[in-house]
C-alpha cells in the first residue's frame, strides 16, 4: 500500500486511488468531476489537460492562465474524491 505522496530522490509515492497525470481516461475524469464541487469550465479543462493529456502543471497553468496554487488546490480536491471513491468501490463490488 502506498502511504503518501511525498517525494524521495525524485520518486513520487502515490496513495491508493490517487490519479496519475496522463493516465486517467476522459470518462473517469468526467465521472469524478460530476461528483465534485468543481464547476469552472476553465479548471475542468485544465484538469483534463493535466490528468488525461498528461501536460505538466507549468504548461497547464500557462495554457489556461491560472496560478499554480489554484491548479494544485483543484488537483488535490479531485484526488481526495478519487481516493474516497476507491475506498467505497469495495463496498459495491461485492454486493451485486
Amino acid at each position: 500500500m502506498k502511504l503518501n505522496k511525498k517525494s524521495f530522490s525524485g520518486v513520487r509515492i502515490v496513495r491508493a486511488g490517487e490519479l496519475e497525470p496522463g493516465a486517467v481516461s476522459e470518462e473517469q475524469l468526467w465521472l469524478l468531476v460530476d461528483i465534485s464541487p468543481i464547476h469552472s469550465e476553465k479548471i475542468i479543462l485544465a484538469l483534463k489537460d493535466y490528468f488525461v493529456s498528461g501536460y505538466s502543471r507549468k504548461v497547464v497553468c500557462e495554457r489556461h492562465g491560472m496560478s499554480g496554487g489554484y491548479l494544485s488546490t483543484s488537483v488535490n480536491r479531485l484526488n481526495f474524491i478519487s481516493r474516497n471513491v476507491h475506498k467505497l468501490a469495495g463496498y459495491y463490488s461485492h454486493h451485486e
